[in-house]
Formats: structure tokens, sequence, C-alpha cells
């Protein structure tokens, strides 16, 4: 069963927000390591099951800086590969450390710089309701995204894009779990959530 624990929302609006004047194009994450020019290594839990739940270190591997948006338009499946634990997360926002990120007045992203290692933190959410938090020990792999939930993890991916200023890290996990056939009684003994995050919920999950 999962644990309750906190959720961590401070930790994206206490942050610093570069302003970037230059006219570079902003990409997605996924498209990236498709591409290549962008690679993941170290992925790990922090024990958290909802938010600033993931750490890992990016790569850029071109000779020019690419910069990449905080929201992923296409979410992420990491599948659990370690022992410890085999909760796997789905990932919808990318931040280096502390949350950081740049603004050029359109886009919200962080810049690689060419050749080099990035510290990141990924806004991401359990999969799998009856499974522990992943810890620290906890290591991911970028996976196929089951099929199951691959519906509602483009529904939350859109519902961000669309209301930037709403905060929906407890309506999104709400609504990946009621997505799964779990019932809101059940979910609410382990992660509670308010009226108002139900209803967010399930407003991501309309057709």
């Amino acid at each position: 069963m999962n644990q309750t624990i906190p959720v961590v929302a401070a930790l994206m609006f206490a942050t610093f927000c570069g302003v970037a004047h230059s006219q570079n194009a902003v990409s997605d994450l996924e498209s990236e390591i498709g591409s290549g020019r962008i690679t993941v290594e170290a992925i790990h839990g922090n024990g958290n099951s909802s938010g600033m739940a993931i750490e890992a270190v990016i790569r850029n591997t071109t000779g020019k800086p690419l910069r990449l948006n905080t929201n992923l338009r296409r979410p992420i499946y990491l599948g659990n590969r370690s022992s410890r634990s085999s909760q796997n997360m789905i990932a919808f926002s990318v931040y280096g450390r502390g949350g950081s990120y740049y603004s050029d007045g359109d886009n919200a992203f962080i810049e690689v710089a060419p050749n080099k290692e990035m510290d990141i933190e990924m806004i991401a959410y359990c999969a799998d309701y009856d499974k522990d938090n992943p810890s620290s020990a906890d290591q991911f792999d970028i996976s196929r995204m089951p099929p199951q939930i691959e519906r509602a993890s483009e529904k939350i991916a859109a519902y961000k894009r669309n209301n930037p200023d709403v905060d929906v890290l407890k309506a999104a996990q709400v609504a990946l779990w009621l997505a799964q056939g779990v019932s809101a009684e059940k979910i609410q003994t382990t992660f509670p959530f308010s009226p108002n995050e139900e209803a967010v919920a399930r407003e991501i999950l309309e057709p």
C-alpha cells in the first residue's frame, strides 16, 4: 500500500527563475532523448510519492546548448529496476536541482551546456497504488508507457500545459489512480486529498 507522505509543492514556486534573452529553440525532453541528443542516467527516487520525487543526471551529447521545456509534452514512464521496491513512476516535469529554471517570456525551460552533465529533479507520480513509495535506493530506467495508463498520462500533461497556474500535484496523482479503477474512497485512506482536488482529478480525466 502506498504510504501517505508530504507533497512537496513549494520547491516549484520558491525557485530562482532567470530571464533568458536569446532565441534558442525550446524542445521536449522525450524527443531529445529519442534523438540521442540528451541521455539520462542515475535516475532514482527520494522517498516522495508525488511532486519532486525523482532525481537524475542528464547529459547534452551535442556541441550546442539545449533548452528543454520544464513541462513534458509527452510524459516519461520510469520502470523500477531495483529489488527494494517495484513502484514505477511517471515523470511530467523537469527542473534543475532545487527547482530552478529559466524563462524567455513564453517558455519555462532548463538549459544544458554543450557536452556537459546537469543534475535535475523531476515532478513525477506513482504509477502503482498498491506499491511502496520509491526511496533513494530505487533506481529507474526510461521504459515504454503501459497502454492502460497512457491516455490518462497524456490528459494530465495536457491539463498542466493548459492550466499553468493551477496546482495539480495531488489532483494528478489521484487522477492516475482513478484511471486504473482505484476508488476515491480507497485512495483517501492512504493519500488524503480535498473535495476540490478530487474535482480537478475528475476534470482532468474527462473525455
